[in-house]
């Protein structure tokens, strides 16, 4: 596993915990012309305030198509730079 740094990317430990995994299927509903989805991921702290919004994909589903997206946020220990 690499971690992304301001110089490049160096050997990062494997994740110590994997406190939140979450996997579903998207599926075109079968009629009607092809649909596009974004993958959209917000990050909020406790109060609610959104530290970080991002689209991480874009795609297109026909009919008949099927997509399985995974979300897995993965902890390890913090490092000094």
């Amino acid at each position: 596993m690499l971690r992304a740094t301001a110089f490049g990317f160096e050997a990062r430990p494997r994740a110590a915990a994997c406190p939140l995994l979450v996997e579903g299927t998207l599926a075109h509903p079968g009629a009607g012309d092809p649909l596009e989805y974004q993958v959209l991921m917000e990050v909020r702290d406790e109060s609610g305030k959104l530290l970080s919004r991002q689209i991480m994909a874009v795609g297109a589903l026909a009919r008949a198509d099927k997509r399985v997206f995974s979300l897995r946020v993965e902890m390890t220990p913090a490092t000094a730079n």
